[in-house]
């Protein structure tokens, strides 16, 4: 309805603002940082000094390490070791499987979830994952949890 639209663009419109990528910046820029280190890293420690990577999840990484360390406080270091985290492997199997199945619409194992398949219980189990990921983020801050991964989003 019109109310929650207006709701949404206005936190979208507020995370975007010039002063809001301002306060980013910083965090957007020890990323970069890090993943052009472990790059290089990678290809210096290659016998013939080339690397061939796919870049598509390497952008993935990046978007990881910008959301969790902006969005939740949390320093997934996908960048910094060149692979997902836990969190991040659930994110990006879900939105994967969230194309297929948008893609799919006549197959009935993308309809209905409960059926008995193995990305259907696979799908169950990311969704666990980041839920319980979430729920312990939300109990560490009521618990008053400010260790370093625990340094933003102290509005969970």
């Amino acid at each position: 309805n019109g109310k929650d639209w207006k709701l949404y663009r206005s936190a979208i419109h507020r995370a975007f603002s010039p002063q809001a990528l301002k306060e980013c910046q910083s965090s957007m820029n020890l990323i970069s940082l890090r993943l052009q280190s472990s790059l290089i890293q990678r290809i210096n420690s290659s016998p013939d000094g080339t690397v061939t990577m796919d870049v598509l999840p390497l952008v993935r990484m990046a978007t990881m390490d910008f959301f969790g360390s902006i969005g939740m406080g949390i320093d997934f270091r996908c960048c910094e070791n060149l692979t997902n985290s836990p969190v991040a492997y659930a994110f990006e199997f879900l939105s994967d499987e969230t194309t297929r199945r948008i893609m799919s619409p006549f197959n009935i194992f993308c309809q209905f979830y409960s059926l008995p398949s193995y990305l259907n219980r696979r799908n169950n189990q990311e969704q666990f994952s980041l839920r319980e990921f979430i729920r312990s983020l939300i109990k560490g801050r009521r618990n008053g949890d400010n260790s370093p991964s625990m340094k933003k989003g102290s509005d969970l």
